[in-house]
């Protein structure tokens, strides 16, 4: 691991990945504040995997969810710093170090973006079913956020490996 090639700066292509996650942060910042003073005393704060609320608290725990995003944003972004320090299924050569740090990088990026735009989706209904406008998450939210991160996690392992 010590003899791998040192990963080349971030190309502007692969600094375009941001502007979705940016995006979903100001989202998470924003939503919530334009929304203070219409939420009741309680909101909630825990669903079911039928997307019904089954766990209500304080109205400040709507922030929970932008802090958490923005915690893991922080940290893969520091992760994409160091795609030479991660581990690989394959070996990592002088050969085919570049491509496989950028397919590792766009892999966080990708998974940045959803994360991030998750939470967004979540404190975005936290705030309609609190003040009435909505009664659960939806049926298709979980199914639909466990395929887009298995298909990115797949889409990886499948260009990764064909690289390797």
């Amino acid at each position: 691991m010590n003899d791998r090639p040192l990963p080349p700066p971030l190309r502007a292509t692969e600094l375009i990945y941001e502007i979705p996650a940016l995006l979903g942060l100001v989202f998470l910042a924003v939503w919530p504040a334009i929304h203070w003073s219409s939420l009741p005393e309680t909101v909630p704060t825990h669903f079911g995997f039928d997307g019904e609320p089954d766990g209500w608290g304080d109205k400040r725990s709507i922030w929970i969810l932008p802090g958490i995003a923005l915690a893991l944003y922080l940290m893969l972004t520091a992760a994409m710093r160091f795609p030479h320090r991660f581990n690989y299924l394959w070996p990592i050569t002088p050969e085919n170090a570049a491509r496989q740090y950028a397919f590792a990088r766009r892999l966080i990026s990708l998974l940045k973006i959803e994360i991030v735009w998750t939470f967004a989706f979540l404190t975005w209904r936290m705030t309609e079913i609190a003040r009435g406008d909505a009664a659960r998450l939806g049926a298709a939210f979980l199914p639909v956020v466990l395929i887009a991160l298995l298909a990115t996690v797949t889409w990886y392992l499948i260009k990764a490996q064909s690289d390797a």
